[in-house]
């Protein structure tokens, strides 16, 4: 080989050396960057993250335009109780009155055995006790008892009542003036042998606790 043809032939190697650098240096970032997207998109998620991901919702309350609603007062015993979760005011007899509200008193002044009548749906016909709640509004304000709801449950492991459709369900107005009162009437379905530990729970409003009636109903 004479020295010119030695030359070109070296001259022809350098675009392919050169060539084949840019394409090791080229697949080399082209390797990392899809290492990077593949870190970001596969990483796992940060308190941060999923805090952003997921809301808490928050329970509100609201009362209508020209009903008010006094503040609440009472001493709950400090341990969540039935129903949802809301604290109570210390259990009193079916003979007594409590006062969820400032000025209005609440009281059960029924209770009776009767056969329920099922027409709701999931309802089942059965024994059953009749309980009539009775609110005294003696504030200067007027009360809105649309938020009103009363639950019971009986025996010793506390077993939920349902409610049933009848006989003679009387709902609550939907607001209680100044001065008046106003009695509903609700009938849960209760067995017979379940009847010596009764519980009536009264929710008025959820800025007060909830009132808890207690002992026995009638068998018959």
């Amino acid at each position: 080989m004479t020295e010119l043809e030695g030359e070109q032939t070296a001259d022809t190697n350098v675009p392919k050396t050169r060539r084949r650098t840019t394409l090791i240096v080229v697949s080399a970032v082209v390797v990392v960057a899809l290492l990077v997207v593949a870190f970001l998109l596969f990483r796992p998620a940060t308190t941060t993250d999923a805090g952003r991901a997921t809301g808490t919702a928050v329970p509100t309350s609201s009362t209508s335009a020209g009903a008010t609603t006094p503040g609440a007062t009472g001493s709950s015993t400090g341990a969540p109780v039935e129903p949802g979760g809301r604290p109570t005011q210390t259990p009193i007899a079916f003979d007594d009155d409590a006062e969820p509200l400032p000025g209005v008193t609440v009281a059960i002044t029924g209770l009776e055995a009767v056969d329920g009548e099922a027409t709701g749906v999931g309802e089942i016909s059965g024994p059953a006790v009749r309980v009539s709640v009775e609110f005294v509004n003696g504030s200067d304000a007027e009360v809105d008892l649309r938020t009103v709801q009363v639950t019971a449950d009986s025996g010793p492991d506390r077993t939920a009542s349902s409610e049933l459709s009848g006989p003679g369900v009387v709902a609550f107005p939907a607001r209680l003036a100044a001065g008046d009162r106003a009695t509903a009437v609700y009938v849960f379905a209760v067995p017979a042998d379940q009847r010596e530990s009764f519980r009536v729970f009264v929710d008025s409003v959820v800025t007060a606790p909830v009132v808890l009636f207690e002992g026995a109903a009638p068998s018959a």
